[in-house]
């Protein structure tokens, strides 16, 4: 009898955990980022690198001689080397750093749907469109 007792206790608590929960999505997805097939470097990529990356990337600040505030900066890479392969997500090292999540390293992470969107962007030729 206790153990019932202890059985529908805990499965009324998990129930208002998920109930409290729906609507939180994972990875955190905003509903307002849209997944584009081909997305533009001004209005879907640099906003992204704004947000996330400029904080360790920036004119200020530009570890490993990496700068994303510009597209010019981007393609030029790093001291390491080219960080974007143009049509090769597989083959850029920003790509990699992104989905291994590894970057940004502290703080919020881009969304999935960011994440895919730089991937497309470079699959597509990492045009400055």
């Amino acid at each position: 009898m206790k153990r019932n007792l202890l059985a529908v206790s805990f499965l009324m608590v998990l129930a208002v955990v998920l109930t409290a929960c729906e609507g939180v999505s994972p990875m955190n997805e905003q509903p307002d980022v849209l997944l584009k097939e081909d997305p533009s470097y001004a209005s879907d990529v640099q906003p992204i690198f704004d947000k996330y990356c400029l904080s360790c990337h920036g004119p200020v600040r530009a570890m490993r001689g990496l700068r994303l505030d510009g597209y010019e900066y981007v393609i030029a890479g790093s001291r390491m080397g080219a960080v974007v392969i143009p049509y090769s997500s597989t083959a850029s090292l920003l790509a990699a750093g992104l989905e291994a999540g590894a970057m940004p390293p502290k703080g919020e992470k881009p969304s999935a749907n960011r994440v895919k969107n730089i991937f497309h962007w470079i699959e597509q030729g990492a045009y400055d469109n």
